[in-house]
C-alpha cells in the first residue's frame, strides 16, 4: 500500500500555492526572515529545506542555477547569487534543518496564528 502525504491546500488552488511558496521562499533567501501565518510556516520550511537540500547534492554549478530558477520566483533581488555563493556554503556541512518556525501572538485584526520564519545561524 503506498501512503500519500498530503500538504496543506492553504485555501487556494494549485498555481497559486506553487506561485505563493516560490515567492515566499524567494523573500525568505533575500531577507533571512519572515514573518507570516502558521501554515504558510509549516510549507515553507518544508519547502525550503527540500531546496537546500537537494542543492547540496547537486554538483554541476550549471544545472545548480537552473535547479534556482525553478524552485524560486524570478526577481531583481539577485537571490539566486546570494543562495549560491553565501548561503549554501553555510550550510554545506549541516545534515538538514536550515529553517526554523518560531510562533508568535495572534494578528491583532483577524487572530490568525503568526510565525516566524527565519535561516538557522
Amino acid at each position: 500500500m503506498i501512503k500519500t502525504h498530503a500538504r496543506r491546500k492553504l485555501g487556494v488552488r494549485q498555481a497559486h500555492r506553487r506561485s505563493m511558496l516560490r515567492s515566499l521562499a524567494t523573500h525568505l533567501l533575500h531577507h533571512e526572515k519572515i514573518t507570516t501565518t502558521t501554515a504558510r510556516a509549516k510549507e515553507l520550511k518544508a519547502y525550503t529545506d527540500r531546496l537546500v537540500s537537494r542543492l547540496k547534492s547537486i554538483e554541476d554549478p550549471l544545472r545548480r542555477t537552473r535547479e534556482v530558477s525553478r524552485w524560486l520566483a524570478p526577481n531583481g533581488f539577485e537571490v539566486d547569487k546570494k543562495l549560491l555563493q553565501i548561503i549554501l556554503p553555510r550550510y554545506q556541512a549541516r545534515q538538514g534543518g536550515v529553517v526554523r518556525v518560531i510562533g508568535l501572538p495572534p494578528r491583532l485584526s483577524d487572530q490568525a496564528a503568526l510565525s516566524r520564519v527565519e535561516l538557522v545561524a
